[in-house]
């Protein structure tokens, strides 16, 4: 009598006997497994990918830095509204300015495919570790789960410093990981981790320690195994990472030594001084089941359950990825500053659970019940989400919010029909919804990108002037104005104390100007002549206006009211 592995089999086939499909085993070969990960990153990220607008803040700021970098050809400092832009390490900004030179083009899609690129790394890491802990199917479940997480789709599609912080960190961990796992390559891997190590640290700065340090001390503390044993790979991964972290500040501070006061000051920001949007805090722990939405009930169930502590310990590897997660949301909930996407470094951690405890349940019976109700329950969420999702585009009445409607009531089946066939494979079903979900996501924010972004930011403004300026308009601005004009306008906007020194007599001079502006400097309603208004929400308001002075320039304010 043919042998039954319990590792290719749902629980419905061990109850009643039955052999895997070959569906079952095409899921644990590698080559199938890759391609089913690069469809749902492909459906997740790529769908209309350069179709929206920038979609917010952080990737504005990257846009403008990028556009200065290709402008001024200064790689070294960055200009953000016409000041040194220190803040943060430029890795990211050097990734996407690399890219578009190479292809020489510089449009919407050339700013958002280098992080989609990136993004393989932290799938790589996810199904090392996920895969080392429960086996391949593991690692292919949690792969799916973090590409149609709706957290990370909207991370990876709007670039900014924290998407690399994810790449490079998550990366740094998974290379430790193999070199803890596998002494014999412990040298080359753990030289590996330091040089990601480093290049993290040049994507956000000190942040990255706190990214790193936990799930590494904390894993080398409960496997009883601290100090650190002072080995040669061990010396020369730490010396690694050191030299990647310090490359750029050194470099600045030898061309403006100052540099330091500004990076002191952000450590005192995030550290010490309060948020005026202050989050309580335990912000991070009530966000927690929102980061893998869909999998919500994995992720909440596979850290409570996963606890490294106790007789029934977990594996090694789902060990390091709960103190993954758990350091950081440790960490980060003691900053005084506490924002949703600063928690995104463990994501990928939580996705490794999930896809453990996933495929835990897929290759045995459920003996348990909690284990039934919270298998039973995460078929139930994906369906009521997009019943949700339809109930919001149905108060659409463009043909945006039709075809939502369209996409989120066609996912809401799909997640049923999945629910209906775990009986004869359970795997099937998770790989298959996690499908389903990747494209209702991207297509989701394809959609909605547009209508989401619209009221909030300049980018039709900003189009408008750019296609009526002239290319050798001088374009000079006060206060802060969003970083977007920079990436539309082509780097060509200059503060207005700038105005003396480069102006040219047969060059037409434009000014930029908000509705604060104006506010605090009433004459400016004399002195210049209105050309195009952004209108406000409000009635007979105003956000942003260009403008040309009337007749002499002499008297206006030629620094920020």
């Amino acid at each position: 009598m043919e042998r039954i592995d319990p590792e290719t089999v749902s629980p419905g086939m061990l109850r009643a006997g039955l052999p895997a499909t070959s569906w079952e085993r095409a899921l644990d070969q590698p080559g199938v497994q890759a391609g089913l990960v690069c469809l749902a990153a492909s459906l997740a990220f790529l769908i209309g990918l350069g179709t929206h607008e920038l979609g917010g803040i952080r990737e504005s700021r990257v846009a403008a830095c990028v556009t200065d970098i290709l402008y001024s050809g200064d790689w070294l400092v960055p200009h953000l509204q016409g000041k040194p832009r220190l803040e943060k390490p430029p890795i990211p900004y050097w990734i996407i300015a690399a890219a578009a030179v190479v292809t020489g083009r510089w449009n919407l899609w050339m700013l958002r495919v280098p992080g989609v690129l990136m993004t393989g790394m932290v799938f790589w890491s996810v199904y090392r570790i996920a895969a080392d802990a429960r086996g391949r199917r593991a690692g292919l479940c949690a792969a799916l789960f973090l590409a149609s997480s709706l957290f990370f789709v909207h991370e990876v599609r709007q670039p900014s410093s924290d998407l690399f912080l994810i790449c490079f960190g998550s990366a740094s961990l998974a290379a430790w990981w193999c070199g803890y796992r596998r002494p014999a390559a412990r040298l080359a891997w753990w030289l590996a981790s330091g040089a990601l190590a480093g290049l993290a640290c040049e994507c956000k700065g000190p942040v990255a320690l706190a990214v790193l340090g936990p799930p590494l001390i904390g894993f080398l503390l409960c496997e009883r195994q601290l100090p650190i044993p002072r080995s040669r790979a061990a010396l020369l991964g730490c010396a690694a990472a050191l030299a990647g972290a310090l490359i750029w500040p050194v470099a600045v501070l030898g061309r403006t030594p100052d540099a330091w006061l500004v990076w002191f000051s952000q450590l005192d920001t995030i550290a010490v001084q309060p948020d005026p949007n202050e989050k309580l805090f335990f912000y991070y722990l009530l966000q927690w089941p929102a980061y893998l939405f869909p999998w919500s009930v994995f992720s909440v169930v596979s850290v409570v359950a996963g606890v490294p502590f106790g007789k029934h310990r977990p594996a090694p590897a789902e060990r390091f990825a709960w103190l993954w997660f758990v350091g950081n949301l440790a960490v980060f909930s003691c900053c005084s500053v506490r924002k949703l996407h600063y928690l995104g470094p463990a994501v990928p951690a939580l996705a490794i659970l999930a896809g453990a405890f996933a495929a835990r349940l897929s290759a045995a019976p459920v003996r348990a019940r909690w284990a039934d109700y919270a298998t039973r329950l995460q078929f139930l969420l994906p369906i009521l989400g997009g019943l949700g999702l339809a109930a919001f585009w149905w108060r659409r009445p463009d043909p945006a919010g039709r075809a939502g409607m369209i996409v989120a009531l066609a996912f809401a089946l799909g997640a049923l029909a999945c629910r209906i066939g775990a009986k004869r494979s359970l795997a099937g079903a998770w790989t298959a919804m996690s499908l389903l979900t990747a494209g209702a996501a991207g297509t989701t924010f394809a959609l909605g990108g547009r209508l989401g972004d619209a009221p909030v930011h300049h980018d039709a403004f900003a189009l408008r002037l750019r296609a009526q300026l002239p290319r050798d308009a001088e374009i000079y601005f006060w206060g802060d104005l969003d970083p977007s004009y920079w990436f539309y306008l082509d780097n060509r906007i200059q503060p207005v104390s700038e105005f003396a020194r480069r102006h040219h007599p047969d060059r037409p001079a434009y000014f930029l100007a908000s509705a604060a502006d104006f506010e605090l400097e009433p004459q400016l309603a004399r002195q210049l002549d209105i050309v195009a208004m952004e209108p406000s929400f409000a009635k007979d308001k105003f956000r942003t206006v260009l403008a040309r002075p009337l007749d002499r320039v002499a008297g206006l304010p030629r620094t920020t009211p």
